[in-house]
This record gives structure tokens, C-alpha cells and sequence, in this order.
């Protein structure tokens, strides 16, 4: 695939989800709608990585290091609330964590 077609594809998946976490959200299931939320930055950060840095995208979770991989200068603040974010990723999953 082409850089535009991959960005294309990180987007259009990311706004599928963001459907579906407002859906998710809209019936009160908060946990995995916290999750998707996490999922739809997952995926747009990547697909600012793809266009402005490389098409071999950093195969993580971890938002702030995907931000960071992608050469974006965080505030503190965005850097704390992609931190939170973040385990909103691993609470779904295991919700002992």
C-alpha cells in the first residue's frame, strides 16, 4: 500500500470506531467505551506517524510512545492525559489491573 492509502485506512477505521464507542458510551457501557476511545487515538497517531515520519508505523499500545515515535511535541498535560488513556487499554483487558 501507498503512505496515502495507509493513512486512509488508520482514519477510516478510527472513525468506525469512534462510531462504535459512541454507541457504546450512549448505553453506559463506559469501560469499553474508554476502551475504544483508547483505540481511536491508538490508530490516528498512527496514521500521523505513517504521513509525517515513516509507513512502518510503531506496532505498540503505548499512546505516549507512539506520539513520541511519531515526533509529536507534547504539552505535559496531553502527555498526562495520553498516559491515563493508556490504561484504559489495559483496564478492559484485565480488570484487576
Amino acid at each position: 500500500m501507498e503512505r496515502d492509502e495507509i493513512v486512509r485506512y488508520w482514519i477510516e477505521s478510527s472513525d468506525d470506531d469512534y462510531r462504535v464507542m459512541q454507541s457504546l458510551f450512549d448505553n453506559g457501557h463506559y469501560v469499553w467505551a474508554l476502551f475504544l476511545s483508547h483505540l481511536v487515538v491508538e490508530k490516528l497517531l498512527k496514521a500521523y506517524h505513517v504521513k509525517n515520519v515513516d509507513t512502518n508505523y510503531p506496532r505498540i499500545h503505548n499512546l505516549v510512545e507512539i506520539a513520541v515515535k511519531a515526533k509529536l511535541d507534547l504539552a505535559t498535560e496531553q502527555r498526562v492525559s495520553l498516559v491515563e488513556l493508556t490504561t484504559f487499554n489495559l483496564r478492559a483487558r484485565y480488570p484487576d489491573y
